[in-house]
This record gives structure tokens, sequence and C-alpha cells, in this order.
């Protein structure tokens, strides 16, 4: 994936040229105002809830997604990010709830539940 700031080749995300280290893979990553909002995946057996990051243009990191409080399991990591129509972002859990995410601290707060 390649846009005008970043990259991602082989779980790892360039900003500008400069590699990021992140504590897992990156899997996905999307422009969003502005900051680059990157969402990693742990390996199997690894429980990571916080698992979106909000990056500046520049690489620097913002801030690590509030956890999720609902589903009883105990791992629970986004699965999705995405900008809905109206401009919010959003992120997706695979407890069946979407969280509007605050793009100025990563704190959550429920958009909709789909289970």
């Amino acid at each position: 994936m390649t846009t005008d700031a970043f990259t991602i080749s082989d779980g790892k995300i360039s900003v500008h040229g400069k590699v990021l280290l992140l504590p897992h893979p990156v899997t996905e990553a999307k422009s969003y105002l502005d900051l680059i909002i990157v969402k990693v995946e742990s390996p199997a057996g690894t429980i990571f809830n916080r698992n979106v990051f909000g990056l500046s243009r520049n690489g620097e990191f913002r801030w690590q997604i509030q956890e999720s409080e609902h589903g009883t399991q105990q791992d629970k990591p986004y699965i999705d990010i995405l900008i809905n129509p109206d401009g919010a972002l959003i992120a997706a859990n695979w407890n069946g709830v979407n969280y509007l995410v605050d793009s100025d601290n990563g704190k959550i707060t429920i958009y909709t539940f789909d289970k």
C-alpha cells in the first residue's frame, strides 16, 4: 500500500522513508485528517486489544486506542478501521460493537452495535 506519506511492506510501515517500530505487524493504515491511523495484528495466542494507533504525518506517535470494555472475552482486538460517510473515524470490534474514535486522543464511544 502506498500513499503520499506512508508505505506498508512486510508488516512494517514507513513514513517519509523512515521505518517505524510498532509492537506487531501492520495490517492496515489510513490517512485521516492530520493523522495516519494504523492497525496492527498480534500473533495467535497473544492478547493485544489496543491494536490501533494514531501517528502524525511525520511518523510521531500521538495515541493508542482505548481498549473496548464490552464483551466477555479477554481477547477482543479491533478488526477494522474505517471512515464513515460523515467523515467519522470508526474502529470495529469482533464483538459487534463499532466505536467512534476521538482523533485527538484515541478514546472510544459506542457508535453502533451490530449483533
